[in-house]
């Protein structure tokens, strides 16, 4: 931002987006105009998903995420090859840095610190929500204090990949009424 001479913007985040721009707002609000958070949660403290490092540390990144795909994805509604998208891109990641950023992100939790969060902010949870526990979106919801609060019933995890063309009205929409 900085570099390109942007005082402020407009953030959306999905799931370790999200938690970027959580600590972005809470770290720099002046910085963030706005926060559109799909599917993050403040941390994975409260999740499984400390439980996923020895899955992918025995089969690997793609397979784990291959053998867990219906908890990321409703398989009814998804076009598979948009699966198929997400596991090729996933298999590019580095595995050791996943490994140490879910290891670290499963130690952590900011609920406390949400307060400090002071920009217009949509929180979409998937309704399904399979990698935190759905509890952390209520402290969210009741403790920032400009929130705006969706649920997409029936939709897991990965609703920005999933749904891509709603999440982008949402958002849309937010920033119209708010801006």
């Amino acid at each position: 931002m900085d570099h390109l001479q942007i005082a402020s913007a407009h953030f959306v985040g999905n799931s370790a987006g999200g938690y970027v721009t959580q600590n972005l707002a809470m770290s720099h609000p002046e910085r963030v105009k706005s926060a559109s958070l799909f599917g993050s949660t403040p941390g994975l403290k409260n999740s499984q998903a400390a439980s996923w490092l020895p899955q992918v540390a025995e089969i690997g990144l793609r397979p784990f995420l291959a053998k867990t795909i219906a908890e990321r994805f409703d398989l009814d509604d998804t076009d598979p090859g948009i699966i198929e998208f997400f596991l090729d891109q996933c298999a590019t990641n580095d595995t050791d840095y996943i490994a140490r950023f879910i290891g670290l992100m499963s130690t952590l939790d900011w609920s406390e610190r949400l307060g400090e969060i002071k920009c217009p902010t949509l929180i979409v949870m998937p309704g399904a929500e399979t990698v935190g526990s759905t509890e952390n979106y209520d402290v969210m919801r009741d403790t920032i204090p400009d929130v705006e609060f969706i649920v997409y019933d029936g939709m897991p995890h990965n609703i920005c990949d999933a749904v891509s063309d709603r999440c982008v009205n949402d958002v849309l929409s937010f920033l119209k009424r708010r801006f």
